[in-house]
C-alpha cells in the first residue's frame, strides 16, 4: 500500500508514531472477556483439525454461546455479544438444522438475545439472493466483508473457513497469505475478536499452509482424533498449540451425541478428570510436595508421580508450573 502523505508531505504512518510517553499516557480500557479467561476483545484465533472432526459445529457452538451469554465446553460468555459467523460451504438448510441441533448444548443461554446477536453471512443464502460474498485476499471481495462488518458491528467474526473463503495460489506461501494476515488485522481494527477455521494438513498435528499463518494469533487450538469416543456425531481431543497472554484454555476431550434432534456434548471422561483434578490441586499452591498432594486426592505417591508425567505430557500443565507451585523436594 502506497503512502502518499498529506499536503504538506507528512506520511499517514509517520502521524500514527507513538513516541513512549503517548504510548503510556495512553488511557486503554482492558480487553474484556468474551468466553472464558481465553479469549478476549480484538483476540485472533485459528481453530484447526481434520475434516469430519467438528470444527464447525465446535465453533458454532462457542458463537450461540457468545451471542446468547451462555456457557459451553465449561467456557462462559459473561455478556451477549454480536457474532457474524460466514460459512462458505454448508447449504442453508443444512446450517439451520445445526443451529437447532446445537442450541441444547449451550448451558444458560439466553435464547432471544442469540437469535437477535448470532448473525449468518451463507454463501449459499448469498448466492439464492444474487449478492456479493466475501473473499479474504480479492480487494472487491474483501470491501463486502469489511462493509458489513461496519454496518453490524459485531465483536466476533467467525470465518469458516480458510481454504473456501481465500483463492490463495499456494497456501504454503508466506507471501500468498499475507492479505489473510492484513484482513485479520483490519478485522482487529475494527475492534473485532475473529476465529479462523482451518484444516489439519498431510500430517496430523499441523495445519495446511504456511506457518505464517499463526503469526499475528493470539491462540491456535487444535482439534485431535479422540479415538476411544467416536460413536458420537462428532468428536475430538482439544489441544492449544499456540497461546500469547493469560491462562490458555485446557486441553479436553468431547463427542457430541444427538438424540431426539437435540445435541448434547460430552467432556472427556474419567481419565481426562484425573488428570485436569491433579493439574487444579497443582495450581493452587496448596500442596508443598508430591507426597502431601497424594495425600490430599486419595492416591498412592507411584500413582501421582503417573499422572504427573501424563498431565505434562498431554498439555494440562507445564513442567515449570508444576515446579513453581510445589515447593517441597519432591516437586521435581
Amino acid at each position: 500500500m502506497t503512502d502518499k502523505g498529506d499536503e504538506n508531505g507528512e506520511s499517514g504512518t509517520a502521524k500514527a508514531l507513538l513516541t513512549y510517553g503517548d504510548l503510556m499516557g495512553m488511557d486503554l480500557p482492558p480487553r474484556e472477556p468474551l468466553l472464558g479467561e481465553w479469549f478476549a476483545e480484538r483476540d485472533l484465533c485459528m481453530v484447526y483439525g481434520q475434516t469430519g472432526r467438528g470444527k464447525s459445529l465446535v465453533c458454532l457452538s462457542k458463537a450461540l454461546a457468545i451471542a446468547g451469554s451462555g456457557a459451553v465446553f465449561g467456557w462462559e460468555a459473561p455478556v451477549a455479544r454480536k457474532v457474524l459467523y460466514i460459512d462458505a460451504e454448508m447449504d442453508v438448510l443444512d446450517l439451520q438444522e445445526r443451529m437447532r441441533l446445537l442450541w441444547p448444548t449451550i448451558d444458560g443461554g439466553d435464547i432471544a438475545e442469540a437469535r437477535r446477536n448470532l448473525i449468518f453471512l451463507s454463501r449459499h443464502h448469498a448466492n439464492r439472493m444474487k449478492v456479493g460474498f466475501p473473499d479474504l485476499v480479492e480487494p472487491q471481495g474483501l470491501r463486502v466483508l469489511i462493509d458489513v462488518v461496519k454496518h453490524e458491528r459485531p465483536a466476533v467474526v467467525v470465518i469458516d473457513n480458510l481454504s473456501t473463503m481465500a483463492d490463495l495460489e499456494d497456501e504454503n506461501d508466506a507471501a500468498a497469505v499475507t492479505p489473510v494476515l492484513d484482513t485479520m488485522a483490519r478485522l482487529r481494527a475494527l475492534n473485532c475478536a475473529v476465529i479462523l477455521i482451518h484444516h489439519t494438513g498431510k500430517q496430523e498435528g499441523k495445519y495446511r499452509g504456511s506457518s505464517k499463518l499463526s503469526a499475528t494469533c493470539e491462540a491456535v487450538l487444535q482439534l485431535g482424533p479422540h479415538l476411544d469416543m467416536m460413536d458420537g456425531y462428532a468428536a475430538f481431543a482439544l489441544s492449544v498449540d499456540k497461546y500469547r497472554r493469560g491462562t490458555p484454555p485446557q486441553p479436553f476431550k468431547a463427542s457430541l451425541s444427538v438424540e431426539d434432534g437435540r445435541g448434547r456434548w460430552t467432556l472427556g471422561g474419567e481419565r481426562e478428570e484425573k488428570l485436569r483434578q491433579l493439574a487444579d490441586a497443582v495450581r493452587t499452591g496448596r500442596y508443598t510436595s508430591q507426597k502431601t498432594l497424594a495425600v490430599a486426592l486419595g492416591v498412592s505417591g507411584p500413582e501421582v508421580s503417573k499422572r504427573k508425567k501424563k498431565a505434562i505430557a498431554e498439555g494440562y500443565i507445564s513442567e515449570a508450573d508444576w515446579k513453581a507451585k510445589l515447593s517441597g523436594k519432591e516437586a521435581s
